[in-house]
């Protein structure tokens, strides 16, 4: 098995959508834990200051192998399902953030 690897997903929500996001977030981190993709590390949540629709998430993989799996993971397809349904656009590159082009950004962290 190969070594833990990271993602970067952005996300850009509607502000009035951006609780139940989260809520959806937190509970597809439960489906990674549960199905045993993910390591112990806690998942990263952060938000723009300059535009809160826009979250980032910070996810360790166990592997490449648990990361090549998520497509074809049933339980994983399904929050996803729920997130695609809820967020304005979610398959965005990081540069969209604001801050993205700021070195040294700071970004709003996002608790549970």
């Amino acid at each position: 098995m190969s070594q833990s690897q990271y993602m970067l997903a952005t996300y850009q929500v509607e502000v009035a959508d951006r609780a139940a996001f989260i809520q959806e977030l937190i509970a597809t981190e439960a489906a990674y834990r549960e199905e045993q993709l993910v390591t112990d590390a806690p998942i990263i949540r952060m938000s723009s200051k300059e535009d809160p629709e826009y979250l980032l998430e910070i996810i360790e993989f166990k592997s490449a192998e648990a990361l090549s799996s998520l497509m074809e993971n049933a339980n994983v397809q399904a929050h996803w399902g729920k997130l695609i349904g809820t967020w304005k656009d979610g398959d965005i590159a990081a540069d969209r953030v604001p801050e993205a082009h700021i070195p040294w950004a700071i970004l709003e962290p996002i608790r549970p």
